[in-house]
């Protein structure tokens, strides 16, 4: 869940670096470029994600940092269609441009995943 109220810095420049990263990951993938994630790999570590080589799409098991909201409630029990592994960890551009969209929005209507 994303952090209280009283975290309001923190919060302000997790927020900030949501945004820079999806907007990356969205021209990125509107331009068709090859190795998104590979090529993302050291804005999302600078962010605290983490997750083992490769980062390939498909092949990734990425985690957002503990500061941000839980991939699996904000998009992975929505979008288990791409199987177990996928529902607890960032696997693909798609997953990663839908997480950050959908924690985006509810951290800017206050709300938390249900």
């Amino acid at each position: 869940l994303w952090l209280a109220a009283a975290d309001l810095e923190v919060r302000a420049k997790d927020l900030g670096a949501a945004r820079r990263l999806l907007g990356e990951a969205q021209d990125r993938s509107d331009r068709n470029q090859k190795g998104v994630l590979e090529a993302m790999r050291p804005a999302l570590t600078r962010c605290g994600f983490r997750g083992d080589p490769p980062w390939v799409s498909g092949q990734a098991y990425i985690s957002p940092p503990a500061t941000f909201p839980d991939y699996y409630e904000v998009w992975g029990r929505d979008n288990a269609g791409q199987g177990a592994k996928g529902q607890r960890k960032i696997t693909s551009v798609p997953a990663l441009v839908g997480y950050l969209e959908r924690a985006l929005a509810l951290a800017e209507a206050g709300s938390e995943p249900p």
